[in-house]
């Protein structure tokens, strides 16, 4: 699991590092990637970057105090994933605050869903933004429109280049990894990107590697592309 988290306390720097060094051992007791960002009276320090809190499977927010940046976690908390917590817990009861980050209920699981093979550049401050106006336009509402300032924005939308992005779900990841987790719901985005690539995402997540270059061939000889 990989896990960001931000300490920062009312009583001193001093008890904002004891916090870090308790994330940080427990996390690698129990083999967990983690990174942890400090503020205090000297700064921010091992500040998270985008696309680190992007990347992370948890947010734990260790701080008695308004941190700098929290804006930062305002997609993870709609997503449930982030743990908000005093500093001294941590300090006193490490394993017990990691316990409540690894225990989701099934119930909880059931309504998670991965979005598997998102192109959009980790590093976009106008995620939201783009999003509301594409879902506007989809349903044939007005909206303003939106222009893409992202590295490489002017290609369009590129498998391939989704399957480069730190947060790709690939097949293997869904068997090998979300399942055996208790997660079932994932999500190909794309539906208006065209028939050609919406075979390519169906071939690739539906379709057995055996059987790909087969049903492609069957597609395109019987002309039956338009169907998607």
């Amino acid at each position: 699991m990989k896990i960001v988290a931000v300490a920062a306390c009312t009583t001193g720097i001093a008890h904002t590092y004891m916090a870090m060094s308790a994330i940080q051992q427990e996390a690698k007791k129990r083999g967990h990637d983690v990174k942890v960002e400090t503020q205090g009276a000297i700064g921010i320090e091992n500040e998270l970057s985008l696309q680190d809190v992007k990347e992370a499977d948890v947010v734990l927010l260790a701080v008695s105090v308004a941190i700098e940046g929290r804006e930062r976690f305002e997609e993870k908390e709609e997503e449930g994933k982030v743990y908000n917590v005093d500093p001294s817990v941590v300090i006193k009861s490490t394993g017990k605050v990691f316990d409540k980050l690894e225990l989701m209920s099934q119930h909880q699981k059931d309504k998670v869903e991965f979005l598997c093979n998102e192109c959009c550049w980790f590093g976009c401050k106008d995620r939201k933004t783009c999003y509301e106006s594409v879902s506007r336009k989809n349903l044939g509402n007005p909206a303003p429109e939106f222009h893409c300032a992202s590295p490489d924005g002017g290609n369009g939308y590129r498998f391939s280049k989704a399957m480069e992005n730190p947060g790709f779900i690939s097949v293997d990841d869904i068997q090998n990894i979300y399942m055996p987790m208790g997660f079932s719901n994932f999500k190909i985005e794309g539906r208006g990107l065209g028939s050609a690539l919406i075979l390519e995402f169906l071939l690739y997540y539906m379709t057995k590697p055996e059987y790909q270059l087969h049903v492609r061939e069957e597609i395109y000889l019987d002309n039956m592309l338009d169907l998607f």
